[in-house]
């Protein structure tokens, strides 16, 4: 019989993968020499977090499932933001973990930690192998659950790995699955088409999609929805682009709407809600429909207690087939609404130009960072994959930066973390490299991810790299400012990012001006290396978010949760 990390190698190659991301120790190295033996090939980080952010970004962005390999004790530490991010995010990832033998753990070996303590406490699935005889079946059935949806880390003692494998069934007892969804109740959708004929008091109906409805593929059937309602469609900010091109779609509901969303979105009278959990940036804490009736349609009954706002009704679906069925009754029963439907309206959306709302604060070397992501964005290509990480600079690159799709827009909220997007950037260069990847970065996020930046260089990453440096924690700024502080706490000058990314392999200069960036202008359909741009910003033009979240109090409470 082979050994296990040979077992375990073929097993991989079985489940269809090509390539890992990661970070080797002593305990999992000679996996990866059997992974490499096998021709897959692996993206190595400069640290564990990262290693899993940048298979959380590739599953992100291709929809495919993703692995990554990290070491025991302090590489699971290490492991521990990217991994609570990703499970926050429920996306396709299986992480090979090292484990320390049960025989060492706390007595003599300095590594050991209690890696089921760990991920517990941050709500990481996971599962132990405890015996070399079902491994290789336990990883084949880890992987299918992991297919449908979710984050599973594998926890593997060195005493298992060293040892032969066997070929007994699993015996692996696996974390819950997500909720399967599926079909609506055709009573429920009943109800629901019942409520959308009284058309006497509903006369103004929304539809707002998350991004269980972008993962679902709901689009079509959401589109057909709202012309036999006259609804208009609007989404979360992670279905960012879902509704693009249609023209009853206002964007992005709460705290990132434009002006006709805010016109329009206080006006319905009835919202359904798709694969949404209504957190309270997406309702402004509750206040952006305050006369609808809400009607929710998710795959997870648990959500139905979730949100920022009282529902009226709670149908347990799948996004795309509840729109659908809804959609099949209403034609059924003959029903057509104009609802928000007519020139007006058409005409507003259409007409609505976001940056003729604002005036330039820039100046050179302090340049307004709205301006430069209205510059930036009319010289990306329009196939891009548009990354942001956290930080009140996500404001504005979120703004004002176009996407082609949600599957092309990548936002880590999950755990509110600055440069949990460093690695995921990375990622999303090696799942679609046929799209511009354009990572948006302020100064402090990529100093905590700084050894990503070597990493992108080392593979000469063909990616563009915006540094939004504002020499400061910019939230921090501006809550201290709100607060009537000073804000010298919040400050801290960065070194030339420039400089640093040439001696990484990079092509790097330092935007002075807005014309500075016109040296991107007709390069970016095609680059054979990373390209860095280190963005001065000024620290007087603050988010919007930024007030409601000091107004509210929320800043000092629990963070909402993003759909």
């Amino acid at each position: 019989m082979p050994s296990l990390n040979e077992a375990l190698a073929d097993e991989l190659v079985r489940q269809g993968v090509t390539r890992c991301f990661g970070l080797f120790g002593e305990d999992v190295i000679q996996l990866g020499v059997q992974l490499d033996k096998r021709g897959v090939e692996f993206i190595a980080a400069r640290h564990e977090s990262q290693a899993i952010s940048m298979a959380d970004g590739y599953a992100r962005v291709s929809g495919e499932l993703a692995v990554a390999i990290v070491s025991r004790g302090p590489g699971i530490t290490n492991a521990l933001t990217g991994l609570a991010n990703a499970a926050k995010g429920r996306n396709k990832l299986v992480v090979i973990a090292g484990d320390c033998d049960p025989g060492t753990r706390g007595v003599i070996y300095s590594k050991w930690a209690d890696q089921k303590l760990l991920f517990d406490g941050a709500g990481i699935p996971f599962v132990t192998i405890d015996s070399p005889e079902s491994a290789v079946a336990d990883v084949a059935a880890i992987f299918d659950r992991a297919r449908t949806g979710e984050l599973i880390v594998v926890n593997l003692p060195g005493e298992i790995l060293e040892a032969t494998a066997g070929d007994a069934p699993s015996t692996v007892e696996l974390p819950p699955g997500q909720p399967g969804g599926g079909e609506p109740a055709a009573e429920e959708i009943s109800v629901v088409a019942d409520v959308l004929g009284e058309t006497w008091a509903f006369r103004r109906p929304m539809i707002l999609a998350g991004r269980g409805a972008a993962r679902a593929g709901a689009r079509e059937e959401l589109e057909r929805l709202a012309e036999r309602t006259g609804a208009i469609l609007c989404t979360t900010l992670m279905a960012k682009g879902l509704f693009d091109g249609h023209p009853y779609n206002v964007g992005i509901c709460g705290t990132y709407s434009t002006e006709p969303a805010v016109e329009l979105i206080p006006q319905a009278d009835v919202v359904l809600v798709f694969g949404a959990i209504l957190d309270p940036l997406t309702t402004v804490m509750g206040s952006m429909f305050p006369n609808a009736r809400v009607i929710r349609f998710d795959r997870d009954p648990e959500q139905a207690e979730r949100g920022a706002v009282p529902v009226e009704m709670f149908v347990e679906a799948d996004a795309k087939l509840a729109a659908a069925a809804l959609a099949d009754e209403l034609e059924r029963r003959g029903h057509q609404q104009d609802g928000y439907h007519d020139e007006a309206t058409r005409s507003r959306i259409a007409e609505f130009r976001l940056e003729d709302t604002i005036r330039d604060q820039g100046a050179p070397g302090a340049l307004d960072p709205r301006f430069v992501m209205i510059r930036l964005n009319k010289l990306l290509p329009a196939e891009r994959t548009v990354v942001i990480d956290n930080g009140h600079h996500a404001a504005f690159s979120t703004a004002h930066l176009d996407v082609p799709g949600p599957d092309a827009f990548i936002s880590p909220l999950e755990f509110h973390c600055v440069g949990a997007a460093t690695g995921m950037a990375i990622g999303a260069v090696y799942a679609r490299p046929d799209r511009l990847t354009t990572y948006i970065v302020g100064d402090c996020g990529l100093l905590m991810t700084f050894g990503e930046l070597e990493t992108i260089g080392r593979y000469q990453l063909p990616m563009l790299v915006v540094v939004v440096n504002d020499a400061a924690l910019g939230a921090e700024v501006q809550y201290l400012r709100a607060l009537g502080l000073p804000d010298k706490m919040g400050t801290c000058p960065a070194p030339s990012f420039a400089a640093v990314a040439e001696a990484l392999g990079f092509e790097a200069w330092t935007v002075e001006t807005l014309d500075d960036l016109d040296r991107l202008e007709g390069r970016l359909d095609k680059i054979e290396r990373p390209i860095l741009i280190d963005v001065p910003v000024t620290c007087d033009v603050r988010a919007d978010w930024v007030e409601l979240l000091m107004s509210s109090g929320a800043h000092g409470e629990k963070e909402p949760a993003i759909s």
